[in-house]
């Protein structure tokens, strides 16, 4: 699981995003001030009001929240402590401000970087002066604000929405998450920076679904040896079943290896995989094999991206 950023794109949209916020809270404080009040006093107490998602939504959002957080979220309501400096509206998009200026500067490298979530917060912290456990609330504290100014076009939030889930998300998991930039995702030498926040441990994504939900079935034709996976995916309880052997009174796997086609050489190697002549050829190979195998092909792609291809 990962979260993928156009930085450029975003971290600009996401500046946007905060100063029409702004003039959305200047406009309000003209003409209904009590509601600003109203929602201060709320985060004071600590409660954060939770917008209408769908349960997809909720089971993703779970993941911002860590395991005491998530223990206390009742009724709609996440007993989730917002620190004093981001409850007034003004301070908290003031630090958003601080947090794109920051990325628009932590995505300029000159080559590839991967670091973990406590190194991106002490940069952060280093240079902006914010602190993790403020960080923790922007995702509540985002949605806090954004109901109380009765924002209709969430999808137009979008990118700070990302920004405020990336903070939120590395701020809470110190392990199993990385933050990982790219100067050059498309090829070599096109320089259009990518930050993503990576997902490495299957347990904290599949955590939401298994509480969520009393039973969870999970299949697969790939996941062998089945004993490892409950481990990997921290279940407990779990039935395991097994599909039995299948025999065929005929051989029906036949070794084929192709080297080169039309002289293009074929691999399935990572740098072959944006080749589109090693794509062509692989198509054109799988056609001809289609049409002659009597019973149906079963192909396996190294990758969902190449598939597609």
């Amino acid at each position: 699981m990962s979260n993928n950023y156009d930085p450029s794109w975003t971290i600009e949209r996401a500046t946007s995003n905060v100063k029409r916020l702004q003039r959305e809270v200047t406009d309000l404080k003209k003409v209904d001030e009590a509601r600003l009040k109203a929602e201060v006093e709320n985060l004071m107490r600590g409660l954060a009001p939770a917008s209408g998602m769908s349960e997809e939504d909720e089971s993703i959002g779970a993941l911002k929240f860590g395991p005491q957080e998530l223990k206390n979220a009742v009724s709609g309501v996440s007993h989730l402590v917002i620190p004093g400096n981001v409850r007034q509206a003004e301070h908290f998009l003031g630090i958003l401000q601080q947090v794109c200026a920051f990325l628009r500067a932590y995505i300029r490298v000159d080559k590839a970087r991967a670091e973990g979530p406590l190194m991106f917060l002490h940069e952060l912290e280093s240079q902006q002066y914010i602190e993790a456990r403020t960080m923790k609330a922007f995702d509540a504290r985002l949605r806090s604000l954004m109901n109380t100014l009765k924002i209709t076009d969430i999808d137009e939030f979008s990118p700070l929405t990302k920004i405020c889930d990336l903070c939120t998300l590395a701020s809470l998991h110190s392990k199993g998450f990385a933050v990982l930039t790219d100067p050059c995702p498309e090829a070599e030498g096109i320089y259009d920076p990518q930050l993503e926040l990576s997902c490495l441990d299957a347990a904290i994504a599949m955590r939401p679904v298994v509480r969520r939900y009393k039973n969870v079935v999970l299949t697969s034709g790939t996941l062998s040896p089945l004993s490892m996976y409950p481990k990997l995916l921290g279940l407990d309880r779990v039935v395991v079943s097994e599909a039995l052997d299948i025999s065929l009174e005929r051989d029906c796997i036949r070794p084929l290896i192709v080297t080169r086609s039309n002289d293009i050489v074929l691999s399935s190697s990572f740098q072959s995989r944006k080749d589109e002549e090693v794509s062509k050829c692989y198509g054109t190979l799988l056609e001809e094999l289609v049409q002659v195998v009597p019973d149906g092909v079963v192909c396996f792609f190294t990758s969902k991206v190449f598939m597609q291809q």
